[in-house]
């Protein structure tokens, strides 16, 4: 199966610079995710970039901006989440969770 995608990409089926912004995007989550295990405030600037970063791509990468293909593009889940996880951090930073890092 992984032959068969990249076999894709080779050939020009998938281009390998539309898929860069969304590999860009998972870094940041993955930086973001060790960074609030690791309790650095700096996780909200990884999971707020990535989620604007995110949601700039997929609107750029539409043919025509209809609402409706909007709602209904599969990575909205994934940026609702990456907002949903964006807000935790900045409530536990309202409860002082990054205080106790030393």
């Amino acid at each position: 199966m992984v032959d068969y995608g990249f076999e894709m990409a080779r050939i020009g089926d998938v281009s390998i610079l539309s898929m860069f912004g969304y590999c860009l995007v998972s870094i940041l989550i993955l930086v973001g995710g060790l960074q609030l295990f690791l309790k650095k405030q700096s996780c909200r600037v990884s999971f707020a970039v990535a989620l604007v970063l995110g949601v700039i791509i997929r609107l750029l990468q539409l043919k025509a901006p209809v609402l409706m293909s909007i709602l209904a593009a599969p990575a909205l889940k994934e940026y609702a989440l990456v907002f949903g996880i964006l807000v935790y951090c900045l409530q536990l930073g309202s409860q002082g969770y990054f205080a106790t890092n030393k």
